[in-house]
């Protein structure tokens, strides 16, 4: 049986790399997602000619969440964040610092990103569970505050990467 041995930092470094390229392939994902969005979710209901008129505001509300949970947005948008915590972790798993990293790592939007995770990443029994309809989630300064974020990890990753002699 061959012997696990610890990474050493270079090699922790190209993991949390590829995790960060994993978060930006889904970030890109999410904005086109996004896109996609202009019609609305009763347009398209209608267009497939599902007739809900009659429904209660209720179930409308469970369906309209339910749809935008179940498709290609719901899929970029929870796990572009659920990833972006992935990235998190590596960066305090190996003690990096970054003042603009940190400052934003200081908001409330840090832990509704770590329940975004979670509620992507381990199973829920609920459908609509509250780790996948955090308010936070729903804020527009989420959506800049998680760009951000993603910006300034990109800048300390490769700064580090740099120093480590594995970016020029």
């Amino acid at each position: 049986m061959a012997e696990q041995r610890e990474p050493d930092q270079a090699g922790a470094l190209l993991t949390l790399h590829r995790y960060f390229c994993w978060a930006t392939t889904l970030q890109k994902r999410l904005k086109e997602a996004g896109g996609c969005l202009s019609e609305t979710i009763s347009e398209e209901r209608t267009s497939a000619g599902v007739d809900l008129r009659n429904a209660s505001a209720d179930l409308l509300t469970f369906m309209d969440l339910s749809q935008l949970i179940s498709g290609d947005f719901g899929l970029y948008f929870f796990y572009y964040y659920g990833t972006l915590y992935v990235v998190v972790e590596g960066f305090c798993d190996l003690k990096l610092r970054d003042t603009a990293v940190e400052k934003l790592l200081r908001s409330p939007h840090t832990d509704a990103l770590r329940r975004s995770r979670n509620g992507a990443f381990h199973f829920q029994k609920e459908y609509l569970t509250p780790k996948l309809l955090d308010p936070y989630l729903g804020e527009d300064d989420f959506v800049d505050w998680a760009f951000s974020l993603h910006d300034a990890l990109r800048a300390c990753i490769n700064r580090e990467l740099t120093a480590a002699r594995l970016l020029s």
